[in-house]
């Protein structure tokens, strides 16, 4: 991504899906919303099925309140108040959450839009989309690509931007997974995450606080089924907010390639509110995350027959049990969203930092391009 890409470009006349594929399984991508389709796994040759939410209506995607496997941007999660500060000057954004917040970069948002193809080879999909100055409130014209690239059981995305003011960006992809095939409850799946911290929500689920994990239903540093953690700590508020996850845990150091082993990400510490803990330090990571890392998740089906690693060069990882997914959204033959279906793991920096004082929070600078990494490794 280059300078030269800041400009208004005009969207696709109708959403289109792209295909990659190899040996290790077949991903269905559409450009609206620049969102993950479908992911189908292969066993011997043979495809066993979808095990992400994807909507099998297009036209659906540009209203979806679900995000499925959209990117999310230019800043994934809640924004109070809908209040940015760059620079010493108030921006003030769209307030598309019940009028009284902003989600997921507003009304007109990276998910809604249709995006262009700039490349497609069998493996191999770039997307792009770029953002007016002052659209939704946020400073800066700005260009986006989303990469998506099919490497053995891996699928990798990076995704970029890039403004020509100072500017916010918080980049991410809300997919959802359900390993089971949408056969059974999503909180069936056993889920594991490197993290020792996680954020406690206000009932409208704004960051409020930072706590340890242990002892406490937001404990999966060892794999734990999530309906069993619900029913282990019933009466939990922050569950209760969330009906279930809708949390943002701070990923260890070592979720970062190059940045070092955890330490005693087995052992309890403290219980109350801690310390700032910073993002992961930049890498340099590119087009590869290495899975030599220690991944920053692992979603594993009832019966543990596929197992999803989640990797990634962001500082945290938000969970969402699927708590408020509208009824009755079509994924496909004889199968439909419901509550809990499947589970969003969403790479990113914590939700509403720019009014959050226990992390800090990055400007990007006009000319200075911004990057997330995301990747997916299948393993069956």
């Amino acid at each position: 991504m280059n300078k030269d890409m800041l400009c208004r470009e005009e969207q696709p006349a109708a959403p289109k899906v792209y295909i990659l594929e190899n040996e290790y399984m077949k991903i269905a991508v559409t450009n609206a919303g620049a969102a993950i389709k479908e992911i189908n796994p292969k066993k011997d040759g043979r495809l066993l099925g979808n095990i992400t939410m994807g909507l099998s209506d297009l036209s659906l995607y540009d209203s979806d309140s679900t995000y499925s496997g959209a990117v999310l941007g230019p800043a994934a999660g809640r924004i109070a108040h809908g209040r940015l500060d760059i620079n010493g000057r108030r921006y003030q954004l769209s307030l598309n959450d019940g009028g009284i917040h902003h989600i997921h970069g507003g009304f007109r948002c990276l998910s809604r839009m249709l995006w262009m193809a700039e490349s497609h080879t069998d493996t191999e999909l770039c997307l792009r989309a770029s953002l007016p100055d002052g659209e939704e409130g946020y400073p800066g014209n700005r260009s986006f690509t989303a990469c998506y690239r099919l490497i053995d059981d891996r699928l990798y995305l990076k995704l970029s931007a890039i403004s020509d003011r100072d500017t916010f960006f918080n980049l991410s992809s809300h997919t959802y997974f359900d390993l089971d095939c949408f056969q059974c409850s999503g909180l069936l799946q056993k889920l594991c995450v490197n993290a020792d911290k996680v954020i406690y929500n206000t009932s409208e689920h704004i960051p409020e606080s930072l706590a340890s994990v242990c002892g406490t239903a937001f404990d999966f540093r060892k794999p734990a089924c999530l309906m069993k953690q619900l029913e282990k700590y019933r009466g939990c508020r922050q569950t209760e907010f969330a009906r279930g996850y809708n949390h943002a845990f701070i990923l260890n150091k070592s979720c970062c390639p190059g940045a070092g082993a955890a330490e005693g990400i087995n052992s309890c510490s403290d219980t109350g509110i801690t310390e700032s803990i910073g993002p992961c330090p930049d890498t340099g990571i590119n087009e590869s995350l290495s899975s030599a890392a220690r991944p920053a998740a692992e979603l594993c089906s009832h019966d543990d027959a596929i197992r999803l690693r989640l990797y990634t060069d962001a500082p945290c990882l938000v969970v969402y049990s699927g708590g408020f997914i509208d009824k009755g959204l079509p994924l496909g033959p004889g199968l439909e969203t419901s509550e809990n279906c499947a589970i969003a793991l969403e790479a990113q920096d914590i939700p509403d930092a720019p009014n959050q004082h226990f992390m800090p929070y990055h400007i990007m600078r006009a000319g200075d391009v911004y990057e997330r990494n995301i990747m997916y490794e299948i393993i069956v």
